[in-house]
């Protein structure tokens, strides 16, 4: 979810702040030279670190009032992008879905990874309508 908002946000020429945790103490020289972070990287993204996402919604609440204290006007995406929005945009994947298979492909099964449940909901709501 991360890198794709950065690259959305390199795109339109936003400026993008990410909070990204070490919960598990991997080591600097690994953590921050990955894949992951030269994604981060080239899409120019602000990079804050913490320990552990002990309370994400106050923490980013935290990060967004230094990030508009240099000026910005922030826009907070909770972690995994779940909230009404975000599952929105899964609805609206799950009838582009279901259009394009309509007499093609019967779907049984839909298996998808996540870890808020914004993901499950948005296509819950959507394959079923």
């Amino acid at each position: 979810m991360v890198r794709q908002t950065a690259a959305v946000a390199a795109k339109l020429g936003l400026h993008c702040v990410a909070l990204l945790e070490n919960p598990i103490g991997t080591t600097a020289e690994n953590y921050l030279t990955n894949g992951n972070r030269l994604l981060l990287d080239l899409f120019n993204t602000q990079i804050e670190m913490c320990d552990a996402l002990t309370d994400p919604n106050a923490q980013l609440e935290e990060l967004a009032t230094r990030v508009e204290a240099q000026g910005f006007r922030p826009y907070v995406i909770p972690v995994g992008g779940s909230n009404a929005l975000g599952a929105l945009g899964y609805v609206e994947s799950a009838l582009e879905i279901a259009q394009q298979c309509e007499g093609a492909v019967n779907i049984s099964s839909v298996v998808v990874a996540s870890g808020s449940a914004g993901t499950h909901a948005g296509l819950a709501v959507g394959l079923n309508t």
